[in-house]
């Protein structure tokens, strides 16, 4: 397995970035994965904090769906594989709960903090 993303050097970086480039671009084009996805991270902080279930399930029933549609499948493993420096085709064989469980890890310790430390803070609540 290669290095996660948080361990490449700069040089790595710039390649992993152009591998991440097509797969988010294409879920940001999507305007049913945009509203769900923001509303999802607008309020992670505070439904976090309150109740860490009621936030996983709120969050995560409405994101998965679109993140594994047909639509976009591709692109959540081709995003996933950069995320984990694995092989596409290693993250392609995992199983449902092994997907499940790297999303979760993912939206929870990289895209929830990214995208919340950056709002003002009367819009995380």
């Amino acid at each position: 397995m290669g290095k996660k993303i948080e361990e490449l050097s700069g040089w790595e970086l710039t390649s992993a970035l152009v591998e991440l480039a097509e797969p988010v671009g294409n879920l940001a084009a999507d305007d049913r994965f945009w509203k769900v996805f923001k509303a999802c991270t607008q309020r992670a902080v505070y439904l976090r904090e309150k109740d860490g279930l009621r936030f996983m399930l709120k969050s995560y029933s409405k994101l998965v769906p679109v993140l594994l549609s047909d639509e976009h499948k591709q692109d959540t493993m081709r995003i996933l594989a950069v995320l984990e420096g694995a092989p596409y085709d290693e993250v392609m064989r995992r199983n449902g709960a092994e997907i499940l469980k790297d999303l979760s890890r993912i939206f929870e310790d990289k895209v929830v903090p990214f995208f919340t430390k950056s709002m003002p803070t009367g819009q995380q609540e």
